[in-house]
């Protein structure tokens, strides 16, 4: 739970993260490179995507392990992230 809060709170643009859409299984990965309220911008080797946050759940790098979060927890402003709380 620690390391969830960890990268709920955290700094997103500029890391590599993995999207997961989550009706369809469709896989993404790139870097963030900007985020609102609603969406994450990956660069892709494809180009630039914009990504929906509650539409995806996103899979980071943690240590060894890798972490799954559903976007619905990102759905808010990078500044307004910083409080999140889970429970």
């Amino acid at each position: 739970m620690d390391m969830v809060l960890k990268i709920l709170r955290g700094e997103l643009i500029g890391r590599n993260i993995k999207a997961i859409h989550l009706k369809d299984r469709r896989e993404i990965e790139g870097k963030v490179i900007d985020e609102t309220k609603h969406t994450f911008v990956f660069e892709t080797k494809k180009g630039r995507k914009s990504l929906v946050k509650a539409r995806y759940a996103f899979e980071f790098p943690y240590g060894k392990k890798r972490v799954r979060i559903e976007g619905r927890y990102f759905d808010k402003r990078p500044d307004e992230r910083i409080k999140t709380r889970l429970g």
